[in-house]
């Protein structure tokens, strides 16, 4: 089973790559996210 509330952090290195443009990282670092 997976969880639909969840938070967490993402560390984007690569702003070109799929997952910094689905969050619209603009640039590299730690982003904080919350999945409702």
């Amino acid at each position: 089973d997976l969880t639909e509330d969840w938070e967490g952090l993402i560390i984007i290195l690569d702003t070109s790559s799929a997952l910094a443009e689905i969050i619209n990282a603009k640039r590299p670092g730690r982003y904080a996210i919350k999945v409702r």
